[in-house]
């Protein structure tokens, strides 16, 4: 691999790398926040707070669920359900820091969230619930 080929392989991970995900969710007297950086994931609830250090492998597995994402877009998809309006569910919102900029979701439902953030939103639960 020359020079040249591996600071383009460097510089596509970088740029397609996140910087930071908040998956938010709460609702009176419940939270479950999930905050991930490069380094590890932080996971709170209202009795508990927990920090994990991410592999390699769970960190590439999230930035392919990123790059699937028009993060664009993110801000206007509809969520399927409204079950939070009446506190049947958690309000929930996915922030996604990327090359210097925010990306807010809308609101939807913690356990129903938009088909676009469907798999990132299961992804980052799974892991906060298996660490």
């Amino acid at each position: 691999m020359s020079c040249a080929t591996k600071k383009e392989s460097a510089s596509s991970e970088v740029k397609s790398s996140f910087e930071e995900i908040v998956y938010d969710a709460h609702t009176r007297g419940r939270i479950n926040a999930i905050t991930v950086t490069k380094a590890s994931l932080v996971h709170k609830t209202q009795n508990d707070s927990q920090t994990v250090k991410l592999s390699p492998e769970e960190l590439s597995k999230l930035n392919k669920e990123v790059a699937l994402i028009d993060l664009d877009k993110i801000s206007s998809l509809k969520s399927p359900t409204n079950q939070r309006l009446f506190d049947g569910a958690m309000h929930t919102t996915i922030t996604i820091k990327f090359e210097g900029k925010e990306y807010v979701s809308s609101q939807f439902d913690h356990d129903n969230p938009p088909s676009e953030l469907m798999s990132l939103s299961n992804y980052l639960l799974k892991l906060a619930e298996s660490k």
